[in-house]
């Protein structure tokens, strides 16, 4: 029995911002507004990320604490201080941190089973070990864990690498440990926020555009809504050394950026190219990662999966799914009401 999709578009931007959130609700609208600050490291502002009380919008975690149903986390983006998680792992990956941030003494019970688990980072074979702790010991009613080793993988050596598959392969036989402790009333759902594509060459296009007027570039989308540049974007796109890839057509920019006025011209990279966002003395580059996600929504690589299985599920066969649909199913699957909008 169960219900599966091996294809899933994220909404926009990327981002998985609403499926790490598991809030139901467009990303760009989740999130308070808000600029870093002079010397903040990208380290601060990525933990700045997993802060709870940044969301706007009500999330799966407000449905079930107010069916009061007890909840559990381990290493699950964007649940960083949420005061009613019985059960936490979450914050950085060294261990000291994370142990900073959970419930006083849960690390410590969990080594206690699981004597291994006290290496000094977090990684998925400690993770899975904390998650079969909080099944078995605990027995909350929901439990999100975030297993993270394939996607740096991936980062590094690109998607489908031997590196990469192998990465894979170590995750399936964690979540098989977790299948094995399982409660038998159990519905385990696999979900993931995005895929992956590879890349191999940036293009500065502030250089090649030049003086040529107002220009937004982003490593996966240039825009503008300059005639001048407009005009000068579509000169370049003819040359595929230019990396400009496909013009967004004005149907996919309402639907994934209803809030947002569109821009007079707006392409995403060619497969391979990332964009420099930064005028540069070359006009080529080789990208920090060679595996990477966040581009615009539609191509195949960055699609993911979702499947729902237990005794309760009935089979199904879904078609494309939204990222901002997974919340209210599990709420579904779990018995409790979840209506999205404003917390």
């Amino acid at each position: 029995m169960g219900r599966w999709r091996c294809h899933r578009r994220s909404a926009h931007r990327d981002l998985a911002f609403a499926h790490h959130a598991l809030d139901g609700r467009a990303a760009a609208r989740a999130w308070h507004s808000w600029q870093p600050t002079a010397g903040r490291g990208w380290a601060r502002r990525a933990g700045y990320y997993w802060t709870y009380n940044l969301l706007k919008a009500a999330t799966l975690w407000d449905a079930a604490k107010a069916a009061g149903f007890a909840t559990a986390a381990v290493t699950w983006p964007v649940t960083v201080d949420a005061e009613y998680f019985l059960r936490r792992q979450g914050g950085a990956m060294d261990l000291a941190a994370i142990e900073s941030k959970s419930t006083p003494g849960l690390v410590a019970s969990i080594a206690a089973k699981y004597p291994s688990f006290r290496q000094q980072c977090l990684d998925d074979r400690t993770r899975a070990f904390a998650t079969m702790y909080l099944l078995t010991e605990k027995r909350p009613a929901f439990t999100a864990v975030h297993f993270v080793d394939l996607d740096a993988e991936e980062h590094d050596t690109e998607p489908f690498s031997p590196a990469s598959n192998a990465m894979l392969e170590w995750t399936d036989e964690l979540i098989g440990n977790i299948l094995r402790v399982l409660p038998a009333d159990t519905a385990p759902a696999l979900v993931s926020d995005h895929g992956f594509i590879p890349v191999n060459k940036t293009v500065a296009l502030k250089t090649l555009l030049k003086e040529a007027g107002s220009v937004n570039v982003t490593p996966f989308l240039v825009s503008t809504t300059d005639a001048s540049v407009a005009a000068k974007l579509a000169e370049l796109r003819k040359d595929p050394a230019n990396g400009i890839g496909r013009a967004i057509p004005a149907a996919e920019w309402k639907q994934f950026m209803p809030d947002t006025p569109q821009p007079l011209a707006i392409y995403e990279p060619a497969d391979g190219y990332l964009f420099s966002p930064a005028p540069s003395g070359a006009l080529y580059g080789k990208p920090y990662e060679i595996g990477t996600h966040g581009y615009w929504p539609g191509r195949p690589g960055p699609r993911a999966t979702f499947i729902l299985n237990g005794p309760s599920i009935r089979a199904a066969k879904l078609g494309e799914l939204s990222m901002l649909e997974i919340a209210p199913r599990l709420a579904r699957a779990l018995g409790i009401e979840f209506h999205p909008g404003p917390r």
